[in-house]
């Protein structure tokens, strides 16, 4: 199908699969290597992009339900000079290869996560974000599976002073889930706790995620 997209204020219009998603458009062909693939569970936002103003993972995202709209990569972007010249050289790591990741490391002094540059939000910074995330991980987990244990998870993050919970629009983050790519159908694979350090894989129809979300 042809999707018609504006890409770092480039337009660009390609024939791609019905099922292909952002985050390969914009590494296969608009050749913005830089969005990475860093997870393929779509939990550590090494692909987040600004979709129209709002950051999402472009792992979670068709490049169909894109089409139309704006996208910005918050690097490597087309046309930019690298400000650094070549003082600062990328390397990508092959994490799917032990070996070749063994290589990559070789003489490494510093190892830099750049997650942190991808994640705007104005009200959490990304360690905040991901220990909210790990509040809510429990507590799904105690509705859907039986998890006991996520008393334990929320008072050892508050040890920390970190947040754990915060208001959010259930509507919205339902609505978000519902693009994901562990989505098959009328359902949606998750990972789930059974204790801290052993999760499960567990398929929940989305009617059921949306009751769980709502009571949350």
């Amino acid at each position: 199908m042809k999707v018609d997209l504006t890409v770092n204020g480039t337009n660009i219009t390609a024939d791609v699969e019905d099922r292909m998603l952002l985050v390969h458009f914009l590494r296969d062909v608009a050749d913005l290597t830089a969005t990475n693939v860093g997870c393929d569970t779509t939990s550590c936002g090494a692909c987040t992009v600004l979709l129209d103003g709002e950051s999402v993972k472009s792992c979670t995202v068709l490049a169909a339900q894109a089409s139309g709209h704006e996208v910005i990569t918050l690097t490597n972007s087309m046309h930019r000079v690298n400000p650094f010249g070549a003082k600062v050289t990328a390397f990508p790591f092959h994490f799917d290869e032990p070996n070749k990741l063994r290589d990559s490391l070789r003489g490494v002094d510093t190892l830099v996560n750049t997650y942190w540059v991808r994640f705007d939000h104005p009200l959490f910074t990304h360690g905040q974000a991901v220990a909210i995330g790990m509040t809510y991980a429990a507590e799904l987990s105690a509705q859907l599976n039986g998890f006991k244990q996520a008393e334990r998870v929320v008072n050892l993050i508050s040890r920390y002073g970190l947040p754990t919970y915060a208001s959010f629009d259930q509507k919205k983050v339902f609505a978000v889930l519902k693009m994901d790519k562990k989505r098959e159908r009328k359902d949606i694979h998750y990972i789930l706790l059974e204790k801290i350090g052993k999760g499960a894989v567990q398929s929940v129809p989305l009617a059921q995620l949306e009751k769980n979300i709502q009571a949350l």
